[in-house]
């Protein structure tokens, strides 16, 4: 997902060392998602894909339960 970058960045939040971004790609055909989380504390980074807006919304409050339904 290159076209995901700074613009197409929807969503940041910070909280105990927790950095979570959210990226939308506004396409012709269909929209695509991708949630970034790091742990600054660990230096843990993963990403997750989301197939609509509101499971992307979801993943952006929850990123570890996201992750979870995800089997990650």
């Amino acid at each position: 997902m290159d076209a995901l970058d700074a613009a197409n960045h929807f969503g940041h939040r910070e909280s105990d060392g927790i950095v979570v971004d959210l990226f939308w790609d506004r396409g012709a055909v269909d929209d695509r998602f991708r949630v970034e989380v790091e742990d600054t504390g660990i230096g843990v980074r993963f990403f997750l894909y989301a197939a609509t807006g509101r499971e992307a919304i979801r993943a952006f409050h929850h990123p570890f339960a996201a992750a979870d339904t995800h089997g990650r």
